[in-house]
């Protein structure tokens, strides 16, 4: 895959859809963590609660976080817009499956780090799940 740039080591790439309710304290929760190699970032997938409210809080608190608001289309399966996500990203590695709603502990940048160290070690692009 090629990137566009690599002004980030990671991209944390998260998709919405109504969860307003939850994305504020759950992706605080993960940027709380990042230091300048990383980004956030989320596609919004035409939500029409409070998300884009609160998304927007976010970017204003970290400076590594930013979000694109796209149009509903209910033929748009999470997949793609996952893919779209990935289009965004700045990184040259990419995290995806982190949701909206999910609490996250300390230990994300020590995971990808140990990821990244797999990949070099196999040079190799890899999957971890």
């Amino acid at each position: 895959m090629e990137f566009k740039n690599n002004h980030k080591l990671v991209s944390i790439c998260v998709c919405n859809f109504n969860m307003g309710f939850s994305i504020y304290k759950s992706l605080s929760s993960v940027c709380n963590q990042l230091n300048d190699d990383f980004e956030v970032l989320v596609i919004d997938d035409g939500s029409n609660d409070n998300s884009v409210e609160e998304l927007t809080k976010l970017k204003k608190k970290y400076k590594n976080f930013n979000f694109y608001k796209y149009s509903r289309n209910s033929k748009r399966p999470l997949g793609m817009t996952r893919n779209i996500s990935i289009e965004h990203a700045n990184g040259k590695y990419v995290v995806l499956h982190i949701d909206a709603d999910d609490l996250w502990e300390n230990g994300i940048v020590e995971w990808c780090n140990k990821a990244i160290k797999i990949s070099k070690k196999f040079n190799d692009e890899i999957f971890i799940s």
